[in-house]
């Protein structure tokens, strides 16, 4: 699954599926997909980059009211496995909550 990053201002952007009108979206400790709110009004929906940017090589994703919580799991990743805000320093998150983009 291919995402795209929609800049909503503030350095924050939405995550879209690319083709869809599906982004992440938070409740609570869970991430799933929600039909976007493309003006960006939805906090939920908005997220941020942390040690890097979107445009980089390597970054976390977070929010902002979300003090130190990533987007990630809390091990290596794996087929099928559910994403959601961790730590993100925890040890088993310290590399699995860095995100590289493509392309």
């Amino acid at each position: 699954m291919w995402f795209e990053f929609v800049n909503v201002g503030n350095g924050e952007a939405l995550i879209k599926v690319d083709g869809q009108d599906k982004c992440w979206t938070r409740e609570g400790r869970r991430i799933y997909l929600e039909i976007c709110q493309m003006d960006g009004s939805y906090i939920r929906q908005r997220w941020f980059p942390q040690n890097g940017s979107f445009a980089s090589y390597r970054f976390q994703i977070v929010q902002k009211d979300q003090k130190n919580k990533c987007a990630t799991n809390a091990h290596h990743p794996k087929s099928r496995e559910v994403l959601e805000m961790h730590d993100c320093d925890s040890p088993e998150a310290k590399t699995t909550s860095y995100w590289n983009r493509y392309g």
